[in-house]
């Protein structure tokens, strides 16, 4: 099971004493779907932040995937951190299963990404 808290955007959420939080994993057919109308204000820039706490040691499982033309892949591993072709593996660099931290990835027009976990950045391209 995976535990995602999205800083801005919450989907399908579960509601506990006013915090928010998506918990999904538990079946393969779970999924969390984000259409938004309009994406124009991030194709220059864009930074995704949330919480994650995975409970076991899956292969390379995914978090968020936003398909519209250009692509991000967030997992849960450091597997994937996937923007418009280009990616950060960072698997050596992530957390160990059973413990929150805080993740965001960065993208800048041309290409520049930034990963970071709970504030210190742990690769880049």
């Amino acid at each position: 099971m995976i535990v995602y808290l999205f800083a801005a955007i919450l989907v399908g959420s579960t509601q506990a004493a006013g915090n928010k939080a998506l918990s999904f994993g538990r079946k393969s057919s779970d999924y969390v779907e984000f259409t938004p109308s309009d994406m124009s204000p991030f194709e220059s820039s864009f930074t995704i932040c949330g919480w994650m706490k995975r409970f076991h040691d899956a292969s390379n499982p995914i978090v968020l995937h936003y398909y519209p033309g250009d692509e991000i892949i967030i997992g849960d591993n450091g597997y994937w951190n996937h923007v418009r072709g280009w990616g950060l593996n960072l698997r050596d660099k992530f957390p160990e299963a059973k413990v929150w931290f805080h993740h965001c990835l960065s993208w800048a027009a041309g290409g520049a990404q930034k990963v970071y976990i709970n504030g210190a950045e742990i690769g880049s391209r």
